[in-house]
Protein backbone atom coordinates (compact mmCIF):
# COMPACT_ATOMS: atom_id res chain seq x y z
CA UNK A 1 0.00 0.00 0.00
CA UNK A 2 3.17 2.34 0.51
CA UNK A 3 3.69 2.34 -3.26
CA UNK A 4 -0.20 3.10 -3.94
CA UNK A 5 -0.31 6.06 -1.08
CA UNK A 6 3.18 7.45 -2.96
CA UNK A 7 1.71 6.98 -6.15
CA UNK A 8 -1.55 9.14 -5.56
CA UNK A 9 0.12 11.86 -4.04
CA UNK A 10 2.59 11.72 -7.08
CA UNK A 11 -0.26 12.46 -9.44
CA UNK A 12 -2.10 14.80 -7.41
CA UNK A 13 0.81 17.05 -6.96
CA UNK A 14 1.40 17.05 -10.77
CA UNK A 15 -2.04 17.73 -11.34
CA UNK A 16 -1.56 20.75 -8.98
CA UNK A 17 -3.47 19.97 -6.22
CA UNK A 18 -3.25 21.31 -3.06
CA UNK A 19 -1.63 20.15 -0.13
CA UNK A 20 -4.75 19.72 2.00
CA UNK A 21 -6.50 18.28 -0.62
CA UNK A 22 -3.79 15.75 -2.04
CA UNK A 23 -3.64 14.55 2.00
CA UNK A 24 -7.35 14.05 1.47
CA UNK A 25 -7.45 11.96 -1.95
CA UNK A 26 -4.25 10.24 0.12
CA UNK A 27 -6.43 8.85 2.86
CA UNK A 28 -9.38 8.06 0.76
CA UNK A 29 -7.50 6.27 -1.68
CA UNK A 30 -5.99 4.47 1.57
CA UNK A 31 -9.55 3.21 2.80
CA UNK A 32 -10.83 2.98 -0.31
CA UNK A 33 -8.02 -0.13 -0.87
CA UNK A 34 -8.27 -1.49 2.38
CA UNK A 35 -12.18 -2.18 2.19
CA UNK A 36 -11.51 -3.66 -1.16
CA UNK A 37 -8.97 -5.67 -0.19
CA UNK A 38 -10.70 -6.92 2.81
CA UNK A 39 -13.53 -8.60 0.55
CA UNK A 40 -10.36 -10.19 -2.16
CA UNK A 41 -8.76 -13.31 -1.80
CA UNK A 42 -5.53 -14.38 -1.03
CA UNK A 43 -3.17 -13.06 -3.60
CA UNK A 44 -5.56 -11.00 -6.07
CA UNK A 45 -4.37 -8.12 -7.19
CA UNK A 46 -5.65 -4.75 -6.61
CA UNK A 47 -6.38 -2.81 -10.05
CA UNK A 48 -6.13 0.65 -9.51
CA UNK A 49 -6.67 4.13 -12.15
CA UNK A 50 -6.57 7.29 -12.31
CA UNK A 51 -7.88 9.71 -14.19
CA UNK A 52 -6.23 13.49 -14.08
CA UNK A 53 -8.40 16.47 -15.63
CA UNK A 54 -8.16 19.91 -15.42
CA UNK A 55 -10.30 20.46 -12.44
CA UNK A 56 -10.20 17.15 -10.16
CA UNK A 57 -9.06 13.25 -10.21
CA UNK A 58 -10.64 10.07 -10.13
CA UNK A 59 -9.28 7.03 -8.46
CA UNK A 60 -10.72 4.07 -9.61
CA UNK A 61 -9.89 1.01 -7.61
CA UNK A 62 -11.00 -3.14 -8.52
CA UNK A 63 -10.70 -6.29 -7.03
CA UNK A 64 -11.49 -9.82 -8.03
CA UNK A 65 -14.34 -11.46 -5.79
CA UNK A 66 -16.62 -14.06 -5.27
CA UNK A 67 -19.18 -11.78 -3.53
CA UNK A 68 -21.89 -10.20 -5.81
CA UNK A 69 -22.29 -7.42 -3.15
CA UNK A 70 -21.05 -4.08 -3.32
CA UNK A 71 -19.35 -2.87 -0.07
CA UNK A 72 -21.27 -1.93 2.65
CA UNK A 73 -21.89 1.86 2.67
CA UNK A 74 -22.84 1.88 6.39
CA UNK A 75 -19.48 1.58 7.23
CA UNK A 76 -17.00 3.77 9.17
CA UNK A 77 -14.35 3.15 6.04
CA UNK A 78 -17.04 3.95 3.80
CA UNK A 79 -17.99 6.92 5.63
CA UNK A 80 -14.35 8.30 5.56
CA UNK A 81 -14.32 7.29 1.77
CA UNK A 82 -17.39 9.62 1.19
CA UNK A 83 -16.27 12.67 3.58
CA UNK A 84 -12.53 12.54 1.94
CA UNK A 85 -14.16 12.86 -1.83
CA UNK A 86 -16.41 14.59 -3.13
CA UNK A 87 -18.15 11.65 -4.83
CA UNK A 88 -17.95 7.76 -4.09
CA UNK A 89 -19.48 5.13 -6.02
CA UNK A 90 -19.49 1.17 -5.28
CA UNK A 91 -20.41 -1.69 -7.30
CA UNK A 92 -20.23 -5.20 -8.13
CA UNK A 93 -19.93 -6.70 -11.68
CA UNK A 94 -19.57 -10.46 -11.78
CA UNK A 95 -16.37 -11.35 -10.51
CA UNK A 96 -15.01 -8.39 -9.82
CA UNK A 97 -15.96 -5.35 -6.72
CA UNK A 98 -15.11 -1.51 -7.63
CA UNK A 99 -15.14 2.40 -6.09
CA UNK A 100 -14.29 5.31 -7.71
CA UNK A 101 -14.10 8.50 -6.27
CA UNK A 102 -13.52 12.03 -7.23
CA UNK A 103 -11.89 14.87 -5.87
CA UNK A 104 -12.39 18.69 -7.57
CA UNK A 105 -9.66 21.17 -7.34
CA UNK A 106 -10.69 23.83 -4.07
CA UNK A 107 -11.97 27.03 -5.54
Amino acid sequence: MFVLRSLVVAVALEADFDLDTVDDLRLAVDEMCALLLARSGPGDLLHCQFETAPDSISVLATVRTDSARPVDTATFGWQMVSLLSDRADTWATPGELHIRIRRAKPR
